[in-house]
Formats: C-alpha cells, structure tokens, sequence
C-alpha cells in the first residue's frame, strides 16, 4: 500500500507530476521488497502454504530468524498480544495488491517466494526480472527466485553465481564488517553483484 500511496500523491503533486512518464512505470525490490514488487504485479500471499512450507523437511533460511532482525517475529507476537487487531490485518494479505500504473518489475532475491500462491503467480501478465544469486542461503533459489520465475509466464530469470544474499546489500566499511551481522560472511562479491544487477536491469 505504501508504494501506490506514494504513486498517488506523485500524481498530483504539483513537481512530480509532469515529470514522470506515466506510461513507463517501474518497480524494484531486493529481498522482502522483492517479495512486494511481485504483490505490485498481481501475486497473492498465503501464509497457511507458508507456515506449512516452514513446518515441512523443504524449509529454506527465510523461516529462519533473519541477520538484520533476530527478534522481528518474536517482538511482532508480543505486540500482536496487546492489539489483536494486527492479527485481523494479517487477513488483508490474501487480497489483490496490483498496482496497474507499474508495467515491468525487477524482483532481487525475492522472498519468501513460498508465501506467494500459485494461481496468482500465473495470472501475471507483465514482463518480469526476477535476479536470484546462486550462493544466496537465506533465499535459496529453488523456492523464492526460481519458484516464482517457473510460475510467472512472461519472468526471466538470471542466476549471479557466487553471489550471496546480502551481497545485493551495500558494500560494508571495516566498522560495518566488525559490528554488523550483514557484514560478516558471505562471498564480499557486492561490487560485481550490483554492477550485474544494475546491468540486467537495464
């Protein structure tokens, strides 16, 4: 919702508007944000497939906690304790999210891939990138990037080997690589994956 909120206000603010070539409208996104770029476009979440996904001997490293966040889920069922409301709003997620002001979509190591259902991921028409590295553990290729590409008709896929999942992150100083989880491991490919990236999708 945040994006085509803000596809709204560009719409009509007084700067923006003319500049922007309506008929030509993007949308980029690299892990979770890949994951919304393919709601922009048409895919459906179910989070039953996917807790059951997580449940089966098939999970892959997105039903683990994550590096940058730990605690996210847990701090998410603490405050769902005190509102219950934000369970309810769980329920929006199964609805149609599609932004038909965005043509093309660029998808990053999208995940997770297994919450998005099939039918939708069928449905879309629109030409996709969908850019997976083949290193990446955190979003196996095999059920986010591949998943989604083998579903989505008019998607291509390209695999950056050696490539991890936060190699699509920015490249990390020697503090960062000392205290930052993100920094530390990994393939330190992040020069070469952003220069591919950037080229595939351009």
């Amino acid at each position: 919702r945040d994006i085509s909120a803000l596809l709204d206000i560009l719409e009509t603010d007084a700067v923006w508007s003319d500049r922007m070539d309506w008929t030509n409208i993007s949308a980029a996104g690299f892990s979770i944000g890949g994951y919304t770029t393919a709601i922009l476009a048409g895919a459906r979440t179910d989070r039953d497939q996917f807790f059951a996904f997580c449940a089966s001997d098939q999970r892959d490293g997105t039903c683990e906690p994550q590096l940058e966040y730990p605690t996210a889920q847990q701090e998410f069922q603490d405050i769902a304790e005190t509102d219950p409301s934000l369970i309810e709003k769980l329920n929006d997620d199964a609805l149609d999210w599609s932004d038909a002001r965005i043509q093309k979509f660029v998808l990053i190591a999208p995940a997770p891939g297994m919450a998005l259902t099939d039918d939708s991921l069928s449905a879309i028409n629109h030409p996709g990138l969908i850019i997976g590295g083949a290193s990446d553990k955190v979003a196996p290729i095999a059920s986010n990037a591949g998943r989604i590409a083998s579903l989505w008709e008019n998607a291509d896929l390209q695999t950056l080997q050696d490539v991890t999942h936060y190699d699509f992150l920015n490249s990390c100083t020697e503090r960062g690589i000392e205290f930052t989880p993100v920094c530390q491991g990994g393939s330190y490919n992040k020069t070469a994956a952003h220069n591919a990236a950037i080229a595939l999708t351009l």
